[in-house]
């Protein structure tokens, strides 16, 4: 659960510096999955540590792509988004079902 609440944290805290506000209700009821506060927060880089592969880098691509096609992303800013998903092309980007 450490792992869980601990990238639940540093998404909250990116969200925060960028100017969202956050509801405290909603990390408490994140916390309340353990029992007596009882979690750590991990440092960032061991976070997941081997989970966010390049699988994982594919499908957060596949999600911008698809909110891109929704409007929820500019093409000016998913050009960008794109550019850097093609940059890490030192592997297929393929998924496979």
């Amino acid at each position: 659960m450490n792992h869980f609440i601990s990238y639940a944290y540093y998404v909250r805290e990116e969200m925060n510096k960028r100017g969202y506000h956050t509801m405290d209700s909603v990390w408490k009821k994140i916390t309340s999955l353990v029992d007596n506060n009882d979690y750590n927060i991990l440092p960032i880089n061991e976070v997941y540590y081997k989970k966010m592969d390049e699988k994982y880098l594919d499908i957060c691509f596949y999600n911008l792509y698809e909110k891109h096609l929704c409007g929820g992303i500019s093409d000016d800013d998913f050009i960008k988004i794109e550019a850097v998903w093609n940059a890490h092309g030192d592997y297929n980007h393929s998924i496979a079902f």
